[in-house]
Order: structure tokens, then sequence, then C-alpha cells
């Protein structure tokens, strides 16, 4: 039995799976974001004691040794079909596993060689959900490659197909350019420049009453019990009553939307920005993008509640901001106090869908129900402010 991989935070529920090479784990740290002190933290930890050879000394519930189980061993198994696929015999690779038992868990593969580095990614579904927000993360690259973007890098697509043996959909895309490793935790024009640059080549009509019915038709599809996400329900019910008369009846211009836009899917170097993770891309409404970073940032980074969330969009420097996008994107004033309320009745429908399925499936919904409650207060302020225009 040989010691051939380091499991991180626990072989029970691994996150990384690092191979136990004291060369090879320098050039494995992309896979951590950098958003995250305590991954930060983690990592170097990792580093230190591989280099030293003898990982298992701190933190043993954290970082276990797993060892070689032959041709069972799943990473042999995928290093084998991404050889294959790459044509490259000399590769190597830390898997990231994600959530334990997430309805739509995926892995990611940092695929290496000893000379080059990281030279690519892979993403992997094996479960229906996964498989389908792989797929749909291959054709949004498609579109992305096309689009040649002046102000956001994005992942070349490189490959999607079906791993051999398992059914599991595979999609490689290219790593981050050279030096692109900074991030930051604030909106600023840089987003709005490159948002607003995606916006306006991918822009086209949308009829207002198409977006109230495809909303009302998710919700009334969501999954689980009713009664225990009440007030959640409530939320967006009162949202699409309220955007009714605001959307019904007229034309809407919309365009093509990352979905989940926040500090840690963003690299930046310099005034340059590469984008990842384009798996719930889909086309939206104008500031989605702009607000999911903002909530998202100041709620899970900054520790800001609902109503002090509200005051920073309605406060000079994000106004000022989503002004510009505004400008670049003739986007009107009005419109932007409905696309507020509207963005997060979206987002609050997508938090439901996965606390619903966590409670179907006996999962821990973790932090995504406190954000769920977090967002219909943050509606109930944005809803009561159009009241007000």
């Amino acid at each position: 039995m040989v010691s051939s991989h380091i499991v991180m935070p626990s072989f029970s529920n691994p996150r990384w799976i690092l191979p136990n090479d004291k060369n090879l784990i320098r050039n494995c740290g992309n896979i951590v974001k950098p958003s995250s002190l305590k991954a930060k933290t983690a990592w170097r930890v990792t580093q230190a004691l591989n280099i030293a050879g003898r990982p298992e000394l701190v933190f043993p519930d954290r970082i276990v040794v797993a060892v070689r189980a032959g041709s069972k061993n799943p990473v042999g198994v995928l290093k084998s079909f991404l050889s294959k696929v790459m044509d490259n015999d000399g590769i190597d690779i830390v898997l990231y596993t994600g959530a334990n038992g997430y309805y739509y868990q995926k892995f990611t593969a940092q695929i290496m060689e000893r000379s080059r580095g990281t030279i690519a990614y892979a993403k992997i579904g094996s479960t229906d959900q996964a498989r389908k927000r792989v797929e749909d993360e291959s054709r949004a690259l498609k579109e992305l490659d096309a689009l040649r973007l002046t102000r956001m890098k994005t992942p070349a697509h490189v490959f999607y197909g079906t791993m051999n043996g398992t059914g599991d959909a595979v999609l490689l895309q290219t790593p981050p350019p050279p030096g692109f490793s900074d991030v930051e935790r604030g909106l600023d024009e840089r987003h709005i420049g490159a948002l607003s640059e995606l916006f306006e080549k991918t822009r086209h009509g949308v009829k207002g009453s198409d977006v109230l019915a495809r909303a009302e038709a998710a919700l009334k599809t969501l999954p689980g019990e009713r009664g225990n996400r009440k007030k959640l329900f409530d939320a967006v019910e009162r949202g699409l009553s309220k955007l009714c008369p605001a959307l019904e009846g007229k034309e809407l211009r919309f365009g093509l939307s990352h979905g989940d836009f926040t500090p840690w899917n963003i690299y930046l170097k310099g005034t340059e920005m590469f984008v990842f993770d384009w798996e719930l891309a889909k086309i939206r409404a104008p500031l989605w993008d702009a607000y999911n970073f903002i909530v998202h940032s100041e709620h899970l980074i900054f520790g800001k509640g609902a109503k002090e969330i509200f005051a920073l969009l309605k406060g000079e420097r994000y106004s000022r901001l989503t002004g510009l996008y505004g400008e670049k994107t003739g986007l009107g004033a009005h419109d932007a106090r409905v696309l507020l309320p509207l963005y997060l009745t979206e987002v609050l429908l997508y938090y439901i869908d996965l606390v619903s399925k966590y409670e179907l499936e006996g999962t821990k919904e973790g932090i995504e129900g406190e954000v769920a409650l977090m967002i219909s207060e943050l509606l109930r302020l944005a809803l009561a402010d159009i009241g007000n225009a």
C-alpha cells in the first residue's frame, strides 16, 4: 500500500485530492479559491507538510493520507481518460470534489504537467443534474469563443464528451492565462465594462410576459414541502405580482449573463479580467450579474444584512456603477429600478430550488437557506421602493 494522495478536508468528504509529490504539489494551488482565507491557510499548511513528507502530523481529521486502490482508484480511471483525450501521458491531476452529497455535485480536475504547471481544467458530471450543468457550460463556452470579447477573457472550449464506461459528462477547458490571480472583492468599473460589452454583443428582444410566465412556471415546479418554505414562496409570489404591471406588455432587452458572477469566479491582472465557471450562463435581464456580485460579496464576504445591502445599492458608490452600466447599454432609470426586484425574484427561485432538493435528500442545506432568507427580505425592500417610484 503506497501513500499516493492527500485528501482534504477529510477522506469521507473530500474537497481536494492532491498528488503526494514534493515537487508537483508546488504547482497545484490554483484550485483553491483565493477569496477564502481559510482555504488559503489550509493550502499553505498542506504544502508545508507535504514538502516535509508528513502531511498526517497536523489536523488528522482534516488532512489524511489516502492509499492507492489499484484499478479501482477513480482518480486513476479519470487520469487515464484525460491522458487519452489530451494525447499526453505526462499529466497529473488534482481532483476537487465539491460538497459531498450535493444534488448538482460535479468534480473538477486540475490537469498539470511538471514542466508547465496547470494546462487545463476538466468538469465531470455523474448525476443527471450535474451532467446537464456540464453540458450547459460546454454550450456557453462555445458561444463565448465566438463573441471575441475584448474586456473579458473566458476559458477556451477544448473537449466535451462522455467518459468511457461511466457515462459521466466531461468538459475540458483552458486555465487562466499566466498572471491572472488577483481577486477584487468589490464591484468596480472593470466589471461594469466587461458586463456591458457582454450584454451589448448578445442582446435581443424579450417579451415581459414571457419573463413572468417562465418565473411562474418555475415556482409551480419547485420540489419539497411548500409549508416549510412559506416565507420564501410568499416573497416570490409578491415579487411576481408587483412586477406584473411593470413588465406585462413590454418589450425588454436581455443579453447573456454569467449567472454566478461573484469575486470567487473572477481573476484579475491589472485592468484585464478572466471569468470562469459558466455553468449557469443563460439569457437574462441587464444588470443581473452586477446585482449578483454586489449582493453575494456584501453578504458572504463582508457580513452585511438585507437593510445594509439595500442602503448600499441605493448609495452613491453602487448607483454610480449601475448608472455607468446604463449609459453603456442605453438603460433608463425606471428600467433599472424594476431590474433589481426582478433579479432578486429570480435568484430567490434558484435558492428555493436548492434548499428544497436538500430537504428531499435529507441533506443539510448549509448556508443556502440563510442566504435565501436574506434575499427574501432584500426583495421586500426593493418592492417597496418600486411603490415609491
